[in-house]
């Protein structure tokens, strides 16, 4: 049995790995490199990638990536727990640097994430083919390829593989399958963007609890069950300490667009049509923005908008006609299925009823987590794994009624995934190739002062997107992230002239912090040079705002100009920012000794267990 089970799953893996491989080529042939081309959002390549490839040289250096001189005045690094130092996937761009190994691992995500599908449809005791065929619904449908650039997949594609080990552990409870339940979780963690870890580990916990209370045993096993989830989950988190902890002194310092109310925003209910037809924007709602201004007054304010004002713009990601048929018919036929997929199916609402902002889904926002959570987009990968569940459902019950049916709807199902990959269109240029040709880029790096003063990128869109400059190791004053020093925004808000007031519209929607031309006037650019250590603006009009200036020299440089300020000091840290890394560091030590005593707990899990074995 265990013999047909092993070839089962290679031939899967197999099949799979071909299947990912081919839509993956197929999309990349149309678009380009992916490490070029920004597919939904621009944070997989200004953030993701650059990170990566600071992390990648600093462990070949045999440092712990713990402080990221080269955005804004230096941030925390490791802290900022979306940087996702330690996770395990991300060593294949470690080693095989940001351009292959980047499309490696946007490759390797989704055909894990299939597998560990599989795996767990499986495991509800589908047939083999539906399964095969289920597994595809999420990696190849609308949200695996939409948005393989970003962090969230980390932990997204683990999700499955919890599950998968959550069932096993509420029905019997092996020492292999603890610490294996462990394992994941921490990866999970370690996968580093919050929301997708919350969901992950709480959908997971409801899982296991429903597994295992409809089940027939004594209570105090299943007393004994619960207190091994509440060990799964403390010896997870103390695995991944050494990023937890730095995380969670860092968090309070830092300022952030998730205001109190934020989690009130949710999509437009007339877009869920595009479940069934991805690419096709079924409403235009003003500008396309979220009406941020709302957060100033608080989280009441975004609650009592009417509909219209604090929906926000997208729309789920589509699986296709087909799947969505396939949904449907599940749903009606639930009453004859399992168990677990009536559990599956009261999530999906409950995600869908909060993604769209429908009462009394919506008031789940309330709830401290919740509330400033990103409620209208990080429940996609959810919602399309639950739909995936119900494909699979719907396709197994066909598969008891005719082969000859199912093979019908089996083609069409696989041509309607196909069709799918020719609705990804590139969101936005950024103009990231050959970045490294320009000759502004050249004249800054060969330049010995490089290392010591920053630049600024005025203008939009800048000569480079902002994190981008890290990959070259050069300092730019700019940072695209989700969390920001506290100080480090004061900073910016003095050298730009911005009140309170203002702040929400110059970081939204750019989602960025950047000098902005207000910046330039003559009495303020000894400050740049002084205060911030600037040496190089770098521009396309540069000319017309500072050409009488006497303090700085302007060079064309290809279609850009170079300002260079005349006078500058060396960069360093201030002490608010020194004080900042040291904590850092400390954290860090303290999440590495927290990190080896969860280890070492583990280890003794597993020789206790081992001999017990061998005494029974």
């Amino acid at each position: 049995m265990k013999g047909s089970r092993a070839k089962e799953l290679v031939l899967i893996a197999l099949i799979q790995l071909l299947l990912v491989g081919a839509f993956f080529l197929s999309l990349r042939y149309r678009l380009g490199p992916l490490y070029e081309v920004v597919l939904i959002e621009p944070a997989g390549l200004i953030q993701q990638r650059p990170w990566m490839d600071f992390n990648g040289k600093q462990l070949k250096q045999g440092l712990f990536p713990l402080w990221n001189p080269h955005t804004g005045f230096g941030q925390p690094h490791l802290a900022n727990i979306q940087t996702a130092v330690f996770y395990p996937l991300n060593f294949v761009v470690y080693i095989l640097g940001s351009k292959f190994g980047y499309e490696l691992w946007l490759f390797l995500r989704l055909w894990l994430g299939s597998f560990f599908l599989y795996l767990f449809l499986r495991k509800l005791k589908i047939f083999i083919l539906p399964s095969l065929a289920g597994s595809f619904v999420w990696s190849l449908g609308g949200y695996g390829l939409w948005f393989m650039q970003l962090v969230e997949l980390n932990s997204q594609i683990l999700f499955p593989l919890l599950l998968f080990l959550f069932h096993n552990l509420a029905e019997q409870a092996k020492l292999k399958t603890f610490l294996l339940t462990i394992l994941v979780g921490a990866v999970i963690i370690l996968g580093g963007h919050p929301e997708p870890i919350f969901n992950s580990w709480l959908i997971g916990i409801l899982y296991f609890m429903f597994r295992l209370f409809r089940q027939n045993m004594p209570v105090k096993i299943k007393l004994s069950r619960l207190v091994l989830l509440f060990l799964t989950a403390v010896l997870s988190s103390s695995l991944a300490s050494l990023v937890l902890i730095p995380f969670f002194n860092y968090y309070p310092r830092c300022w952030t667009l998730h205001y109190p109310g934020f989690g009130f925003f949710h999509l437009d209910i007339t877009t869920i049509f595009s479940l069934f037809v991805s690419g096709i924007n079924f409403v235009a709602r003003g500008p396309g923005k979220l009406a941020v201004e709302l957060l100033s007054r608080g989280a009441s304010a975004v609650f009592s908008a009417g509909y219209a004002e604090s929906t926000s713009p997208g729309m789920i990601p589509g699986v296709g006609l087909i799947t969505m048929a396939l949904t449907l018919f599940s749903l009606f036929r639930l009453k004859r299925a399992g168990s677990d997929f009536s559990f599956f199916s009261i999530v999906l609402i409950l995600l869908l009823g909060i993604t769209y902002g429908i009462a009394p889904f919506r008031w789940i926002a309330f709830l401290p987590w919740f509330k400033s959570a990103s409620n209208f987009k990080f429940y996609y990968s959810e919602i399309n794994f639950i739909i995936a569940i119900l494909t699979a459902l719907g396709l197994s019950i066909i598969l008891s009624w005719s082969r000859i049916i199912l093979s019908s709807i089996l083609f069409l199902f696989f041509i309607n995934l196909y069709f799918n990959v020719f609705t990804i269109k590139p969101y936005i240029n950024l103009n990231l190739k050959d970045i490294e040709k320009q000759e502004w880029l050249k004249e800054i790096k060969t330049d010995p002062d490089s290392k010591y003063y920053r630049i600024a990128f005025i203008g939009d869109p800048p000569a480079i997107a902002p994190n981008l400059c890290m990959m070259y190791g050069l300092n730019d004053i700019a940072s695209s992230d989700a969390l920001f020093p506290e100080k480090y925004v004061e900073k910016m808000m003095a050298l730009n002239s911005i009140s309170n007031d203002d702040l929400l519209s110059y970081f939204y929607p750019r989602y960025y912090f950047r000098l902005s031309e207000t910046a330039l006037l003559d009495d303020n650019i000894s400050r740049l040079a002084d205060e911030a250590g600037i040496k190089w603006l770098v521009g396309r009009d540069l000319s017309s705002k500072l050409g009488n200036n006497q303090m700085v020299s302007i060079n064309r440089r290809g279609g850009f100009e170079i300002a260079i300020l005349k006078k500058g000091q060396e960069l360093k840290v201030d002490r608010a920012f020194l004080r900042l890394k040291m904590i850092t560091a400390q954290d860090f030590r303290l999440g590495l000794w927290v990190s080896v005593s969860g280890l070492i707990m583990l280890c003794i899990f597993c020789i206790v267990g081992r001999m017990n074995v061998k005494k029974g």
